[in-house]
């Protein structure tokens, strides 16, 4: 069970780093590919993200930093 939360917590990690490098609003598609990571965990985890107030969503289906 902690093994399993320390790796959401890295890949959340990823998800959220990925989002500051970018020059602008990414897709989970896109972060997906940028971070190797399955896009339906990428999707949840940028929710997580949201509703956390780490990122915001300038359109629908689009993901970017504050």
């Amino acid at each position: 069970m902690v093994k399993k939360k320390r790796k959401r917590g890295e890949s959340k990690g990823k998800v959220l780093e990925t989002l500051k490098d970018a020059k602008g609003p990414l897709t989970p598609k896109q972060l997906a590919a940028k971070t190797r990571l399955n896009r339906n965990s990428v999707r949840r985890l940028a929710q997580e993200l949201f509703k956390e107030g780490a990122i915001t969503k300038p359109e629908r289906g689009l993901y970017q930093t504050r």
